[in-house]
Order: structure tokens, then C-alpha cells, then sequence
């Protein structure tokens, strides 16, 4: 377990001798660090601060994972109608989510993703300055990128968990377990799973009061304003950077982030906290989940 990606991570695996699975975390670690390094929202030496800076139009040469992630964001953008939004950095830094970053110049216009031009040679150009923020969506792709690692390094089995947002392989199932939104100290079991990657959303830690409003990280891109959901939602899918990125589609928008469930099939549970207790729905039954009776 080490300290990363704002979390503690946790890499564990199966099937190789002592030396050669240290040597494989050792490596699922690095392609982790490297995100953190390229796509922080909070070194402004990473590729997104780079970006930040970029005067007069003039184009940022990126890491190819950093363009990926981009590039996906962007496609997720359009399928979720502007929910899914990562030009909302401003947003996050206005509400104290991000620190602030000298602009450099005053009277900045505030882009969007319009603003945002991929071209070849891992190039990212904006029209307007843009605070980009992808903790929506980066982590899950960290996640990804180790569980590639330690596959190419012959791991027969294993688990990668970034503070709760995990993709595990192989044919030994672990348990699935979420937190309460009404007690976050009390973990539930809903199932079990073998395959698949899992990443959940929830307020409960990062909800705080500023002045007289709720704020959390949690930002519509269609109105750029704070949503406070009082739900813990967590997808189940097949990519750790899906599954990460459509918690935040469903928290917005329920029948929109369904629509998303189903295109890139995948599922959630929804655990809803009420005074009376937490209620369970599924959207649509996430197949790679052994789902535990007690929870239906």
C-alpha cells in the first residue's frame, strides 16, 4: 500500500514467485505515479498546469495518457449532454476543492469544452484559457493502467483499489462492500466479484458548508454549480475509467446516466440515506456482481 492519487492504494497479486510479484507492484506503482504526476489538478507543473499556462493559443505538447484521458472526457461529454464536464476546475477552485493558480492575466474568460482542440502529435491547443480538473475520471484510468501492468508482468490474479475505486482479474472472488451514506463508518456487503472494475461516489467526506450552501466536489457541467447528492453510487463495468467517470454522470442524472450504463455496459447500485435507513436500487443488475440476497 502506498500513498497516491490523493488515497492510499493498494495493489495485491497472485501467481508469481516473491521476487517477480514485488518486482510487478513495483511497476503497476510507477504507471500510477505517472498519472498523478501528469494529470494533478494541483501540481501546477503537471500537464494540466502546463495547459493552464499555455499564452495566446499556443499548443501544449502532453503525455499520450494525458491526451487519452482527454480525449475520452470529451467523448463522455457529449453522450452525457454537458454533464460530464472537465473545464469546471474554476468551479472547484471557487468553492476551495482546488488551489488556486495565478492566472497571469487579468479579466480571464472562463472556456469550455469547445475550447479544447486535440490535435496530432499529442497536442492540446485552447482557444480560451481553460482550469482543467480530471479527478473524475483519472483515477479510474490509473487503476487501469496497473492492472495492465501486472498482467503483462504474468500476474495470473490480482487487485488494484485506489481508496475504493478497484478492477480486479483472475477467478477468485472478494467482496464488494459500501459504504453507509447515513453512517459512513458502517460497511455493507452487497455481493461479491471476480472481474471488473468498481468505482463508487459519494459527498459524504468532502461535503461542507460555505456560507450559507451546501458545496461539494461533485459539479453539473450543463449549470457549473455544486451538486450535493446524498446518495453512494457505484458502477461496475469493465474499465476502471468508465466505471469512475459514470458515478459522476448518475449523481447529476439519473435517467441520463442509465442511458450511459447501458451503452457502455455497465451497472450501479444506488444506496439512498434516509432517517428510516438506506434503501438499495440496481441500474440496470450489473452482471459481474454476485449480489448478496440480504441487500435486495
Amino acid at each position: 500500500m502506498r500513498p497516491l492519487l490523493g488515497t492510499f492504494v493498494e495493489v495485491r497479486v497472485r501467481g508469481l514467485n516473491a521476487r517477480d510479484a514485488l518486482a510487478a507492484i513495483d511497476g503497476a506503482y510507477t504507471r500510477i505515479a505517472t498519472v498523478e504526476e501528469r494529470m494533478s489538478a494541483h501540481d501546477p507543473d503537471s500537464d494540466l498546469g502546463r495547459i493552464f499556462r499555455a499564452r495566446n493559443g499556443e499548443p501544449v505538447t502532453v503525455h499520450p495518457w494525458t491526451f487519452e484521458v482527454i480525449e475520452a472526457a470529451r467523448e463522455l461529454h457529449q453522450w452525457s449532454a454537458g454533464i460530464f464536464d472537465i473545464t469546471v476546475g474554476d468551479a472547484l477552485e471557487r468553492d476551495c476543492f482546488l488551489p488556486a493558480w495565478p492566472a497571469g492575466r487579468k479579466n480571464q474568460a472562463h472556456g469550455t469544452m469547445a475550447d479544447i482542440e486535440l490535435l496530432a502529435g499529442n497536442l492540446i491547443r485552447l482557444r480560451r484559457p481553460v482550469r482543467l480538473d480530471l479527478g473524475g475520471i483519472a483515477k479510474g484510468f490509473a487503476v487501469d493502467r496497473a492492472v495492465e501492468s501486472l498482467m503483462e508482468a504474468g500476474v495470473k490474479g490480482g487487485c488494484v483499489n485506489a481508496g475504493g475505486d478497484f478492477r480486479i482479474f483472475g477467478n477468485r472472488p472478494e467482496p464488494l462492500l459500501i459504504r453507509d451514506p447515513i453512517a459512513p463508518s458502517r460497511i455493507l456487503r452487497i455481493g461479491e466479484i471476480c472481474q471488473g472494475a468498481v468505482a463508487t461516489s459519494g459527498g459524504y467526506f468532502r461535503r461542507r458548508r460555505k456560507k450559507s450552501r451546501t458545496v461539494t466536489p461533485l459539479v453539473d457541467g450543463r449549470t457549473r454549480q455544486t451538486r450535493d447528492s446524498r446518495e453512494s453510487i457505484t458502477v461496475v463495468a469493465s474499465s476502471g475509467m468508465w466505471a469512475d467517470a459514470l458515478t459522476k454522470v448518475l449523481a447529476v442524472d439519473r435517467q441520463r446516466g442509465a442511458v450511459l450504463l447501458n451503452r457502455l455496459a455497465a451497472g450501479a447500485v444506488l444506496i439512498s440515506g434516509t432517517a428510516a435507513g438506506s434503501n438499495f436500487r440496481v441500474l440496470p443488475s450489473p452482471n459481474k456482481i454476485q449480489r448478496n440476497p440480504s441487500m435486495e
